[in-house]
């Protein structure tokens, strides 16, 4: 997908006329990152959210149209609202999947040599501390930081 040769997104670069871009150089890295992880989620979080305007039935656009609500009104007054549960799973579930994105990173930070990431850095002190059975306090510190912020995410989509 992003080999500068004959990848997929560089050939569709090249249809616009501009050059390829070397995605796995340092000063792309974090674009390469991105541009994977939004490849991975984009079609589950499209599933959830479709799932989710299915459920909202027929009869409220149908009133809605008795009103003379037009098609802005109906998107905030009924879908945008009913539709919050799903952006809420999709939200949550995205944050955990984007937390789980170390292979991504670990890939292409290591072939770039610009593997000083947060996740890279956590993974190597890890395994550095497990190794030399070291005192774990940053490796628990980041764990419980990154619980809490699951923790916060889940009961704020519980509350709406």
């Amino acid at each position: 997908m992003m080999d500068a040769n004959c990848g997929g997104i560089n050939n569709f670069l090249k249809l616009f006329g501009l050059d390829p871009v070397w995605w796995l150089q340092a000063n792309h890295s974090l674009r390469a990152v991105i541009i994977a992880n939004i490849w991975r989620g984009i079609p589950f979080n499209l599933v959830i959210l479709y799932s989710g305007l299915q459920n909202i039935s027929g009869d409220l656009y149908e009133a809605a149209a008795l009103y003379d609500c037009n098609a802005w009104k109906r998107f905030w007054k009924i879908t945008f609202p009913l539709l919050n549960p799903a952006s809420m799973i999709t939200l949550l579930l995205g944050f955990v999947y984007t937390l789980q994105t170390v292979h991504i990173i670990w890939i292409v930070t290591k072939v770039t040599g610009s593997s000083k990431t947060l996740t890279t850095c956590t993974l190597e002190d890890g395994f550095r501390i497990r190794q030399q059975n070291q005192p774990i306090q940053n490796t628990e510190a980041i764990r419980w930081g990154t619980l809490f912020s699951i923790d916060a995410t889940t009961r704020y989509s519980l509350l709406m």
